[in-house]
């Protein structure tokens, strides 16, 4: 039987900020380019220069580098490469409106009909970009992963064994879309959109000890499809993994974040980004989110459309993301969670929720696996930021959830830990009332009880004992494997009385030792 307690501990965490207020830009950062360029007919996906370390590149000028995909008269509808560079990240300039920085192959070249760079990452010098090349000019794609290298950002070499990724036999059997590399700890890996046969856009996993690989597929089927989707953006934050994505079967209506402990079992959370009502130019769609921090504010760049056309933008805020809630009146997911383990007992901890209306309560499941709740679920108030119990040696997972009276709110990322099991006598429990049995007519019969430690080994059982002076047992010694006894006292004295636990260990140490004067 598992032991749950709640810690009701409010103000012992500083509040979760809201974080759902974005400071949009008022117009567009970056257009089309002027009649003749090439790119002067779409300007759109944008991603930002970071350095593996995730913080962005900045040159010795001090400027930002964000790259683009554009389409010009020229050569439309194929899609190329270009690059703006700004030191406000307001006014961005482009480097060339003559030429984009990474353009099409040859003719029947396996990028001749698009080159999109997606992910683009310095390290010690090296820049590295990872880009879709499609291979059909018109009317369909075959669109596969390739690598390119530069030394200053601005003139690129293709790798010569491209495509670095290509399709296989399963999910991506179509089209290989949108990769999203990181370099976690020495190892190259990747996320990508398969296309498959029935016409599905799904999130994929490989890796790679270089960064132009081979690559190794982790299978070859969808790790992740709540939709057709492609990702935006993904980073790795205290063991978890955080993906940005958006979907295409929704209308890129909204910037979505999923979250994972192994970055191939995925959940959804819940919507971060959506468009900016009543504005003729980003108030329809949201996509290709991409961020950098810089001095203390996140700024979040996108691709955006509404009535008056389409354009890239920026927004700012204080939190990497925020929660939209909807309008549904559910909270939203509870935040930052976390678990301390001691022995056998864990604590799982939380923020609350910075999105959806306020929780009325929240949930703490705990599976065997990641997503189950097959062990405990334990129900807590609406002012608890933790929640303590005792659980048999082994691996778990854990997860919170807000509630209030419109239901259940999304839940938190899973919180992975191990328990080790216990080799030691119980904790010392809380005695919680002592005094005169409730409408007995012996004035003499007291009861005692008490609360187990939410930490340590279990008890087996529990040894009362009563003093006439502090520190002695020569009135009772009692053994009860309830959490309650009866005590027998002479009228008008006083025992002191304090309660241990005993299990297969041993006895454990005293509670606090409590007085107790019966009346004459």
């Amino acid at each position: 039987m598992l032991m749950l307690a709640a810690l009701s501990v409010a103000g012992s965490r500083p509040a979760a900020a809201q974080t759902d207020a974005w400071r949009h830009q008022s117009s567009p950062v970056l257009q089309t380019g002027p009649s003749g360029a090439w790119d002067d007919v779409e300007a759109y996906a944008p991603r930002i220069l970071n350095r593996t370390d995730g913080e962005p590149y900045v040159d010795a000028d001090g400027r930002y580098y964000l790259f683009y995909t554009g389409t010009g008269r020229a050569t439309v509808p194929r899609d190329e490469t270009g690059l703006a560079r700004s030191r406000n990240l307001v006014t961005w300039e482009r480097v060339s409106d003559k030429r984009p920085v990474l353009a099409l192959g040859p003719a029947s070249a396996y990028d001749q009909g698009d080159v999109s760079a997606v992910t683009i990452l310095e390290e010690n010098g090296l820049f590295h970009m990872w880009y879709e090349g499609n291979g059909r000019v018109v009317n369909s794609d075959l669109v596969t992963i390739n690598y390119a290298t530069s030394r200053d950002a601005i003139t690129w070499t293709k790798y010569q064994d491209n495509p670095v990724l290509r399709q296989g036999p399963g999910d991506d059997h179509g089209d290989l879309y949108a990769p999203i590399v990181i370099n976690d700890h020495g190892l190259w890996k990747m996320w990508y959109t398969g296309h498959d046969d029935r016409g599905r856009y799904g999130l994929m996993h490989a890796t790679a000890l270089a960064p132009q690989g081979p690559w190794t597929k982790s299978s070859d089927t969808f790790i992740f499809y709540p939709g057709d989707l492609f990702p935006c953006e993904l980073w790795k934050e205290r063991g978890i993994y955080y993906l940005l994505y958006m979907q295409s079967d929704t209308g890129f209506r909204q910037i979505l974040l999923a979250t994972s402990i192994d970055g191939v079992r995925w959940i959804h959370r819940g919507s971060v980004f959506e468009p900016a009502p009543g504005r003729a130019w980003d108030s329809r769609t949201v996509r290709w989110a991409t961020q950098m921090h810089v001095r203390g504010t996140w700024f979040t760049f996108y691709d955006a459309s509404g009535p008056g056309g389409r354009a890239i933008g920026m927004a700012q805020s204080q939190a990497r993301y925020g929660f939209v809630s909807g309008g549904t009146g559910k909270p939203g997911p509870p935040l930052d969670p976390g678990a301390e383990v001691s022995g056998a007992t864990v604590r799982i901890g939380w923020l609350p929720p910075a999105s959806g209306d306020p929780p009325l309560g929240y949930r703490v499941e705990i599976g065997r696996q990641f997503g189950a709740a097959d062990v405990a679920v334990l129900d807590v108030d609406a002012d608890a930021r933790e929640a303590a119990m005792i659980l048999p040696e082994g691996r778990y997972f854990a997860r919170i959830t807000a509630q209030n009276a419109a239901g259940t709110g999304p839940p938190s990322h899973d919180v992975a830990f191990t328990t080790l099991a216990c080799g030691s006598p119980p904790d010392d429990p809380l005695i919680t009332w002592r005094g005169p049995v409730p409408d007995a007519t012996d004035v003499a019969s007291t009861v005692v009880r008490w609360e187990p430690s939410t930490f340590g080994c279990q008890a087996a059982s529990w040894i009362v004992e009563a003093g006439s002076r502090p520190g002695l047992a020569d009135l009772a010694v009692i053994e009860t494997t309830e959490t309650r006894a009866s005590l027998r006292l002479r009228p008008g004295s006083t025992a002191f009385v304090r309660v241990r636990g005993k299990n297969g260990f041993g006895i454990g140490m005293p509670s606090t030792e409590r007085g107790i004067t019966t009346a004459k």
